[in-house]
């Protein structure tokens, strides 16, 4: 019997195990081979890097991670979350995350949360219509990002409505900076699935350090 009870508990255990890491938006890899990205223990680590897969594009600096895909037609909530600290003497705009949907034809993706000079945000989409890309824009109402290393507490919680429409919240320190809404337009040039990106992409070059402590993407009631 003890032996029963113990096996029923491995198994329980395992099959828990295996549900928190089956989700695809918290399994990350290093994109675009790029070499300035590294880890340390449980912080994210990145620093100026060159553009490493940036053909035909003007994005010169790249140095990000990138997760496994979910369905365009996936529904469901999630959180990304981090404590992130920036060392920029002289920073520039960068994209700090990103969601794509394996689009190839020079549209901005779904969602891209830009850091500005000034330390406010700037969340971009990417709306594709027939062979015309729209672009919508929403900006944070304040200067909210540090850049002199300082420990923020950065949260963006995107919910999928099944339909590939995603709502993006995103707070710093636990307040609510900007609301973002991406809607398909036209099913022709839809969303192949979607996937999460972190770190710094920009088109111009800049000495910076990003640390991302704790970083995690969890699945959230709707």
């Amino acid at each position: 019997m003890k032996y029963l009870i113990t096996i029923l508990i491995l198994l329980i255990g395992g099959s828990w195990s295996s549900f928190a890491n089956s989700n695809p938006l918290n399994q990350w890899k290093v994109s675009c081979r790029a070499t300035t990205v590294h880890k340390e223990r449980k912080t994210w680590i990145f620093k100026t890097g060159k553009n490493r897969c940036g053909k035909g594009t003007s994005f010169g600096q790249r140095a990000e991670i990138k997760s496994n895909s979910i369905s365009p037609n996936h529904k469901g909530s999630y959180v990304f979350e981090s404590t992130t600290s920036i060392k920029a003497k002289s920073p520039r705009k960068f994209s700090f995350f990103q969601i794509h949907d394996g689009r190839h034809n020079f549209c901005n993706p779904p969602l891209s949360i830009n850091v500005l000079p000034n330390g406010s945000l700037e969340l971009k989409s990417g709306l594709q219509n027939s062979k015309e890309c729209k672009v919508k824009y929403v900006w944070s109402k304040g200067a909210s990002i540090k850049f002199d290393g300082s420990k923020q507490r950065f949260k963006v919680r995107l919910d999928f409505d099944g339909k590939g429409g995603i709502i993006t919240n995103v707070w710093v320190d636990k307040k609510l900076q900007a609301t973002q809404l991406y809607k398909v337009i036209n099913k022709s040039y839809g969303s192949k699935g979607y996937y999460l990106k972190h770190g710094s992409y920009s088109s111009d070059s800049f000495k910076y350090e990003i640390r991302s402590k704790n970083m995690r993407v969890k699945r959230v009631a709707s």
